[in-house]
C-alpha cells in the first residue's frame, strides 16, 4: 500500500500526481513494490529491503557520500494500554523526494498528517520532514509513557491488598513494554544526533526552532522512560512484599484454625482409650468433656489474639 502526498499551505495532502510529490508513504509493502522502488529510485539495497525486519536496528547511511539520506527509526505502536511493541520506519530523502517505508501503521503516522501548519515551509526544507518524524515519534513515547505510568499508579493501589496474578502478569506486560521503549529511545538517540549535525539544515530558518524541540522530546522520553522503569521496580517490589504478607497472614490464621481444632481432637483421644478414666460412669461425662473442650479453646483463642495471630 501507498500515498502520495503534496506539501501545500504548510499542510500534506494527497495527490494522485505520480511525479510531482513530496512524500511517498509505502506501508506493508509487497516484495514487488519494494523492487520498483528500488529500481525507480536507484537505492540501493539495503535502504529498501532491510525494513522488512521488524527488528532492524537504527541507523543512518549516506550523509557522508552521494548516495541518498538514509535514517531508521524505531517507533511505538500501541496494542493495549499496557502492551506495546516498537518497529523501524526508514526515511528515505532522494531527489527532493521524502519516502517512508514502514510494515505496521501507528498513530505517529496519523498525527503527522493531521497536523495542521507543518515547519516546512517550502520544498527546498523536506530534509525537515525528518525533524518532525523524529519529533513525533519521541512525543508519541511520551504519551505512551504517560498511559503506563497511569497502569503503573493503579496497579500500585490494587496490589497492596491482593496476591491474585491477574496484577503480575499486567506488572510483566509494562515491564516488557517499557524494556522496549527503552532499547528504542536510547538505539535513536545517535540517529537524532546525526540529525543535529546535517549541514544542509543550517539553511533553514526553522532548524534551530526544530532542533530545540527535538532535543527536548528526546530528552523527556529517555529521562521519562527511567523514571517509569524505577517505579515498576518499585512496584514489583512492593508486590512481592504484599504477597509474602499475605501468605505469611494466611498461614498463621491456617496454624491457629489448626492449633484451635487439634484440641478437642486430643481430649477425645485420650478418652477414648480402653483403660480407666475419670467420669467413666458419670452420665454426664460426655458433655463434661464438651465444657471441657471449648474452655480450653477458648483460653487458647484468648492467647492467640494476644500473640496476634488471629
Amino acid at each position: 500500500m501507498h500515498n502520495r502526498y503534496i506539501l501545500k499551505d504548510k499542510n500534506f495532502v494527497p495527490t494522485e500526481d505520480t511525479s510531482s510529490y513530496t512524500w511517498l508513504e509505502i506501508m506493508n509493502p509487497t516484495e514487488d513494490e519494494l523492487k520498483s522502488l528500488f529500481k525507480k529510485f536507484d537505492l540501493p539495497r539495503d535502504y529498501v529491503f532491510d525494513i522488512s525486519d521488524p527488528y532492524e536496528l537504527p541507523r543512518t547511511e549516506g550523509l557522508e557520500d552521494e548516495r541518498p539520506n538514509l535514517f531508521i527509526l524505531s517507533y511505538p505502536i500501541k496494542i493495549s494500554n499496557i502492551e506495546y511493541v516498537t518497529r523501524p520506519i526508514a526515511i528515505i530523502i532522494a531527489n527532493q523526494k521524502v519516502i517512508t517505508i514502514y510494515n505496521q501503521d501507528s498513530e505517529v503516522f496519523e498525527k503527522l498528517k493531521s497536523k495542521q501548519a507543518h515547519k516546512m515551509d517550502k520544498i527546498e526544507e523536506i530534509e525537515n520532514f525528518v525533524l518532525e518524524m523524529a519529533w513525533e515519534i519521541s512525543k508519541t513515547y511520551i504519551d505512551y509513557i504517560k498511559i503506563l505510568n497511569e497502569e503503573i499508579d493503579a496497579l500500585e493501589c490494587q496490589t497492596r491488598l491482593s496476591t491474585r496474578t491477574h496484577y503480575l502478569e499486567k506488572i510483566i506486560e509494562i515491564q516488557k513494554s517499557l524494556t522496549l521503549f527503552q532499547m528504542s529511545i536510547r538505539e535513536n538517540g545517535p540517529v537524532i544526533e546525526s540529525i543535529f549535525e546535517l549541514e544542509y539544515l543550517s539553511e533553514s530558518e526553522n532548524r534551530d526552532y526544530l532542533l530545540h524541540d527535538l532535543q527536548v522530546e528526546n530528552k523527556q522520553a529517555r529521562v521519562m522512560i527511567e523514571n517509569s522503569t524505577m517505579m515498576l521496580d518499585k512496584l514489583s517490589e512492593l508486590y512481592t512484599n504484599v504477597i509474602n504478607n499475605n501468605l505469611n497472614e494466611v498461614m498463621k490464621t491456617l496454624t491457629s484454625v489448626t492449633i484451635l481444632m487439634t484440641i478437642p481432637t486430643i481430649i477425645g483421644g485420650i478418652w477414648g482409650m480402653n483403660v480407666k478414666l475419670p467420669w467413666e460412669n458419670n452420665p454426664f461425662a460426655f458433655w463434661i468433656l464438651i465444657f471441657l473442650c471449648v474452655i480450653i479453646s477458648v483460653i487458647t483463642l484468648i492467647i492467640l489474639k494476644k500473640k496476634n495471630y488471629f
